[in-house]
Protein backbone atom coordinates (compact mmCIF):
# COMPACT_ATOMS: atom_id res chain seq x y z
CA UNK A 1 0.00 0.00 0.00
CA UNK A 2 0.87 3.68 -0.89
CA UNK A 3 -0.58 4.63 2.71
CA UNK A 4 0.04 4.44 5.81
CA UNK A 5 -2.16 1.43 7.32
CA UNK A 6 -4.56 3.58 10.01
CA UNK A 7 -4.53 6.36 7.01
CA UNK A 8 -5.74 3.88 4.26
CA UNK A 9 -8.28 2.33 6.81
CA UNK A 10 -9.95 5.96 7.85
CA UNK A 11 -9.83 6.49 4.08
CA UNK A 12 -12.26 3.14 3.11
CA UNK A 13 -14.43 4.31 6.47
CA UNK A 14 -15.02 7.62 5.49
CA UNK A 15 -15.72 6.66 1.60
CA UNK A 16 -18.05 3.64 2.83
CA UNK A 17 -20.03 6.22 5.10
CA UNK A 18 -20.60 9.00 2.43
CA UNK A 19 -21.70 6.63 -0.36
CA UNK A 20 -25.35 6.28 -1.09
CA UNK A 21 -24.63 2.76 -2.65
CA UNK A 22 -22.59 -0.09 -1.81
CA UNK A 23 -18.62 0.39 -3.38
CA UNK A 24 -17.10 -2.54 -5.46
CA UNK A 25 -13.14 -3.05 -5.09
CA UNK A 26 -12.71 -1.77 -8.50
CA UNK A 27 -14.16 1.89 -7.44
CA UNK A 28 -11.97 1.93 -4.43
CA UNK A 29 -9.51 1.12 -5.84
CA UNK A 30 -10.09 3.98 -8.40
CA UNK A 31 -10.93 6.06 -6.17
CA UNK A 32 -7.97 5.49 -3.76
CA UNK A 33 -4.80 4.16 -5.96
CA UNK A 34 -4.60 0.83 -4.14
CA UNK A 35 -4.48 -2.86 -5.29
CA UNK A 36 -7.88 -4.23 -4.75
CA UNK A 37 -6.13 -7.19 -3.40
CA UNK A 38 -4.97 -4.50 -0.02
CA UNK A 39 -8.27 -2.88 0.06
CA UNK A 40 -9.98 -6.26 0.59
CA UNK A 41 -7.49 -7.06 3.46
CA UNK A 42 -8.93 -3.78 5.08
CA UNK A 43 -11.86 -4.48 4.84
CA UNK A 44 -12.12 -7.76 6.06
CA UNK A 45 -9.41 -6.59 9.02
CA UNK A 46 -12.41 -3.56 9.74
CA UNK A 47 -14.82 -6.17 9.63
CA UNK A 48 -12.93 -8.21 11.98
CA UNK A 49 -12.16 -5.50 14.32
CA UNK A 50 -15.97 -4.00 14.22
CA UNK A 51 -16.80 -7.67 15.71
CA UNK A 52 -14.50 -8.12 18.01
CA UNK A 53 -14.83 -4.29 19.66
CA UNK A 54 -18.95 -5.41 19.24
CA UNK A 55 -19.99 -2.50 17.39
CA UNK A 56 -23.87 -1.48 16.87
CA UNK A 57 -22.61 -2.14 12.98
CA UNK A 58 -20.83 -3.79 10.79
CA UNK A 59 -19.41 -3.92 7.08
CA UNK A 60 -20.59 -5.95 4.78
CA UNK A 61 -20.74 -7.45 1.09
CA UNK A 62 -23.79 -6.82 -0.68
CA UNK A 63 -24.55 -6.99 -4.57
CA UNK A 64 -21.38 -7.12 -5.68
CA UNK A 65 -19.81 -4.21 -3.20
CA UNK A 66 -19.30 -3.10 0.65
CA UNK A 67 -21.40 -1.06 2.85
CA UNK A 68 -21.95 -0.53 6.62
CA UNK A 69 -24.84 -2.53 7.84
CA UNK A 70 -26.79 -2.86 10.97
CA UNK A 71 -27.81 -5.83 12.41
CA UNK A 72 -31.04 -8.29 12.12
CA UNK A 73 -31.36 -7.70 15.96
CA UNK A 74 -31.65 -4.23 16.04
CA UNK A 75 -34.20 -4.00 12.85
CA UNK A 76 -37.60 -3.56 15.17
CA UNK A 77 -35.98 -0.33 16.62
CA UNK A 78 -34.60 1.10 13.12
CA UNK A 79 -37.67 0.59 11.56
CA UNK A 80 -39.18 3.13 14.10
CA UNK A 81 -36.80 5.82 12.48
CA UNK A 82 -37.03 4.61 8.94
CA UNK A 83 -40.36 3.69 8.49
CA UNK A 84 -42.20 6.83 7.85
CA UNK A 85 -39.80 7.44 4.90
CA UNK A 86 -40.48 4.18 3.17
CA UNK A 87 -42.67 2.95 0.55
CA UNK A 88 -44.75 -0.20 0.92
CA UNK A 89 -45.23 -3.35 -1.67
CA UNK A 90 -48.82 -4.94 -2.10
CA UNK A 91 -49.32 -8.29 -1.44
CA UNK A 92 -49.63 -9.30 -5.38
CA UNK A 93 -46.05 -7.26 -6.16
CA UNK A 94 -44.44 -9.16 -3.32
CA UNK A 95 -45.80 -12.37 -4.86
CA UNK A 96 -44.58 -11.80 -8.46
CA UNK A 97 -41.37 -10.35 -7.58
CA UNK A 98 -41.05 -13.88 -5.63
CA UNK A 99 -41.70 -15.82 -8.26
CA UNK A 100 -39.00 -13.75 -10.84
CA UNK A 101 -36.36 -14.17 -8.12
CA UNK A 102 -36.53 -17.62 -8.79
CA UNK A 103 -37.96 -18.64 -12.33
CA UNK A 104 -35.58 -15.74 -13.74
CA UNK A 105 -35.57 -15.30 -17.04
CA UNK A 106 -39.33 -14.96 -17.14
CA UNK A 107 -42.09 -13.95 -19.11
CA UNK A 108 -45.41 -12.10 -18.29
CA UNK A 109 -47.25 -14.92 -20.06
CA UNK A 110 -45.13 -17.36 -17.72
CA UNK A 111 -45.98 -15.14 -14.56
CA UNK A 112 -49.64 -15.42 -14.96
CA UNK A 113 -49.76 -18.83 -15.58
CA UNK A 114 -48.22 -19.70 -12.30
CA UNK A 115 -50.56 -17.09 -10.61
CA UNK A 116 -53.49 -17.84 -12.32
CA UNK A 117 -54.49 -13.97 -12.89
CA UNK A 118 -53.17 -10.86 -14.85
CA UNK A 119 -49.85 -9.51 -13.82
CA UNK A 120 -49.75 -6.15 -15.30
CA UNK A 121 -50.29 -3.82 -12.64
CA UNK A 122 -47.46 -5.79 -10.33
CA UNK A 123 -44.64 -6.11 -12.65
CA UNK A 124 -45.45 -2.59 -13.47
CA UNK A 125 -44.81 -1.82 -10.28
CA UNK A 126 -41.63 -3.79 -9.60
CA UNK A 127 -40.32 -1.99 -12.59
CA UNK A 128 -40.92 1.22 -11.47
CA UNK A 129 -39.47 0.58 -8.02
CA UNK A 130 -36.07 -0.32 -9.84
CA UNK A 131 -36.34 -4.21 -8.44
CA UNK A 132 -36.70 -5.75 -11.72
CA UNK A 133 -35.73 -4.87 -15.40
CA UNK A 134 -36.27 -5.99 -18.65
CA UNK A 135 -33.99 -8.97 -19.50
CA UNK A 136 -34.40 -9.04 -23.33
CA UNK A 137 -36.69 -11.48 -25.06
CA UNK A 138 -37.78 -14.96 -25.73
CA UNK A 139 -36.66 -17.11 -28.24
CA UNK A 140 -40.07 -18.01 -29.25
CA UNK A 141 -43.15 -16.48 -31.61
CA UNK A 142 -44.14 -13.10 -30.63
CA UNK A 143 -40.82 -12.81 -28.91
CA UNK A 144 -42.25 -12.09 -25.78
CA UNK A 145 -39.74 -9.71 -23.01
CA UNK A 146 -38.26 -11.46 -20.10
CA UNK A 147 -37.86 -10.23 -16.38
CA UNK A 148 -34.97 -10.56 -14.09
CA UNK A 149 -33.96 -9.37 -10.47
CA UNK A 150 -31.73 -5.84 -10.30
CA UNK A 151 -28.86 -4.92 -8.16
CA UNK A 152 -31.69 -2.70 -6.07
CA UNK A 153 -33.21 -6.32 -5.19
CA UNK A 154 -30.03 -7.92 -3.85
CA UNK A 155 -29.61 -4.73 -1.80
CA UNK A 156 -32.63 -4.50 -0.67
CA UNK A 157 -32.73 -8.28 0.25
CA UNK A 158 -29.14 -7.96 2.10
CA UNK A 159 -27.71 -10.51 -0.93
CA UNK A 160 -24.72 -10.34 -2.35
CA UNK A 161 -25.66 -12.17 -5.29
CA UNK A 162 -28.55 -15.04 -6.18
CA UNK A 163 -26.21 -17.52 -5.27
CA UNK A 164 -27.17 -16.46 -1.63
CA UNK A 165 -30.70 -17.60 -2.48
CA UNK A 166 -31.13 -20.72 -0.58
CA UNK A 167 -32.51 -23.79 -2.84
CA UNK A 168 -35.73 -24.67 -3.42
CA UNK A 169 -37.07 -27.54 -0.84
CA UNK A 170 -37.65 -30.12 -3.98
CA UNK A 171 -37.38 -27.85 -6.58
CA UNK A 172 -40.36 -25.87 -5.19
CA UNK A 173 -43.59 -26.19 -7.88
CA UNK A 174 -45.31 -23.55 -9.65
CA UNK A 175 -48.58 -24.37 -7.74
CA UNK A 176 -47.11 -23.21 -4.59
CA UNK A 177 -45.50 -20.30 -6.34
CA UNK A 178 -49.16 -19.54 -6.68
CA UNK A 179 -49.90 -19.30 -3.30
CA UNK A 180 -46.88 -16.76 -2.19
CA UNK A 181 -49.27 -14.31 -1.51
CA UNK A 182 -47.61 -12.35 1.09
CA UNK A 183 -47.83 -8.79 4.02
CA UNK A 184 -44.83 -7.88 2.39
CA UNK A 185 -44.61 -4.30 2.44
CA UNK A 186 -47.25 -3.42 5.00
CA UNK A 187 -44.48 -2.16 7.28
CA UNK A 188 -41.94 -0.79 4.86
CA UNK A 189 -39.19 -2.30 2.73
CA UNK A 190 -37.28 -3.29 5.91
CA UNK A 191 -40.30 -6.15 6.82
CA UNK A 192 -40.08 -7.19 2.73
CA UNK A 193 -37.17 -8.62 3.74
CA UNK A 194 -38.64 -10.46 6.26
CA UNK A 195 -42.49 -10.73 5.04
CA UNK A 196 -41.97 -11.43 1.67
CA UNK A 197 -44.72 -14.63 1.20
CA UNK A 198 -46.11 -17.84 2.82
CA UNK A 199 -45.60 -20.08 -0.28
CA UNK A 200 -42.33 -22.08 -0.54
CA UNK A 201 -40.72 -19.96 -2.93
CA UNK A 202 -41.35 -17.31 -0.67
CA UNK A 203 -40.30 -18.83 2.30
CA UNK A 204 -36.71 -19.43 0.57
CA UNK A 205 -36.83 -15.94 0.11
CA UNK A 206 -37.54 -14.93 3.52
CA UNK A 207 -34.70 -17.03 4.98
CA UNK A 208 -32.31 -15.48 2.44
CA UNK A 209 -32.98 -12.29 3.15
CA UNK A 210 -32.68 -12.69 7.21
CA UNK A 211 -28.98 -11.79 7.06
CA UNK A 212 -30.22 -8.71 5.45
CA UNK A 213 -33.08 -7.48 6.99
CA UNK A 214 -31.15 -5.36 9.59
CA UNK A 215 -29.26 -3.88 6.37
CA UNK A 216 -32.19 -2.86 4.55
CA UNK A 217 -34.15 -1.21 7.83
CA UNK A 218 -30.53 0.86 8.45
CA UNK A 219 -27.81 0.49 6.05
CA UNK A 220 -25.81 3.07 6.97
CA UNK A 221 -25.10 4.94 4.05
CA UNK A 222 -26.48 8.91 3.01
CA UNK A 223 -28.86 9.02 0.93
Amino acid sequence: MNLFSREIKELVEALLLCSAEPLSLKTLAEITGQEPGDLLEVLEGLRDEYAEQSRGFEIREIAGGWCFATFPRHASYIERLVKPRLSSLSPSAAEVLTIIAYRQPITRGELEDIRGVNSDSPVNTLLNRGLIREAGRKDVPGRPILFATTADFLKRFGLNSLGDLKPLAGGGGGGEAAKAVSDAGEAGEADDVSEIGEGDEADEVEAAGEAGEGAEAGEMTRE
